[in-house]
């Protein structure tokens, strides 16, 4: 019987706590009808002026300063190629027409320095 009583309060407390959150509910809608909008309207047009987070940021570089290579690329990228890393490059296109074969750039791989 008291395990009875124990769950009726509980149940008298839980609909006070409903009736309470609607009559302030109700009070908050009539202040805000007074002012010329609602919560949501108000809380959408904040939503609108924040700026969207997932822009991505503008692209540049990283650092002010570079510390200079001592030594030049081709050489950086042949010792690179010659370790044991696999590294995939593109495939090559095909040579142009009317290009020098006898001139090969290594650092672009391709035929004639005409790119």
């Amino acid at each position: 019987m008291d395990e009875l009583c124990e769950q009726a309060k509980g149940y008298i407390q839980i609909e006070e706590m409903s009736r309470f959150r609607n009559e302030v509910r109700q009070i908050g809608q009539k202040h805000d009808k007074r002012e010329g909008g609602t919560k949501t309207d108000s809380h959408k047009s904040d939503e609108r002026d924040k700026p969207d987070k997932r822009q991505p940021l503008p692209k540049g570089p990283r650092y002010e300063r570079y510390i200079p290579l001592k030594t030049n690329r081709i050489t950086i990228l042949e010792e690179a190629f010659n370790t044991e890393v696999p590294i995939k490059l593109p495939p090559p296109l095909p040579p142009r027409m009317g290009l020098d074969k006898t001139k090969y750039y290594r650092y672009r791989h391709s035929y004639s320095h005409n790119i």
